[in-house]
């Protein structure tokens, strides 16, 4: 089963330990993620059994995006290309620790969830060389959230805090990344 925003499902998905009510699966999608509430697995989910809530601002965000690169499209085919968009999002199952199942716009379209950034990760990409893979952590902070503080000090805290207290989530957009910084 392949998700289109969501490739290597399922790592890094939020499922839990219980019994989906229409098929009896084990793993199921949390219920404050569903609408309506229900225990549902990711295999219903995808047939279309019930959906993963999205939030209004979420849509409005699509929207606007869409009226952007889109500006010579009629309002009813970009409502039509949100509509088929936001249904997509809505049978893709959530991320762990991602809030609100805040899918991350690429141009005019969500953005792939690749996985999370871990030391390991960043470890592995640098030929297991810490340095060159805590200045890659730094580039990644900068670019995720502009305002954090770039010492060293920092950046040596934040390494230690990776994969703990510290999420990085890697979305892919198009020839370039997208990346959701998050402290638990």
């Amino acid at each position: 089963m392949t998700f289109r925003y969501f490739p290597n499902f399922p790592k890094g998905a939020d499922l839990e330990d219980g019994l989906c009510t229409v098929c009896g699966n084990k793993f199921v999608i949390p219920m404050h993620m569903l609408y309506p509430p229900t225990s549902l697995c990711s295999q219903c989910l995808a047939q279309r059994k019930g959906k993963v809530n999205i939030e209004p601002w979420i849509v409005r965000q699509l929207e606007n995006a869409m009226r952007v690169n889109h500006q010579d499209w009629l309002e009813q085919d970009i409502q039509a290309c949100v509509a088929e968009r936001i249904d997509e999002l809505a049978h893709t199952p959530p991320i762990l620790w991602l809030q609100n199942n805040e899918w991350p716009i690429c141009t005019d379209d969500f953005a792939q969830f690749i996985g999370e950034i871990t030391q390991e990760k960043l470890l592995a990409e640098h030929q297991w060389n810490v340095l060159q893979a805590k200045e890659a952590l730094r580039e990644i902070l900068v670019t995720s959230m502009p305002l954090w503080e770039q010492d060293d000090v920092t950046l040596e805290l934040e390494w230690t805090l990776l994969g703990n207290w510290l999420a990085i989530f890697a979305f892919q957009c198009h020839d370039s990344w997208i990346y959701i910084a998050q402290t638990a």
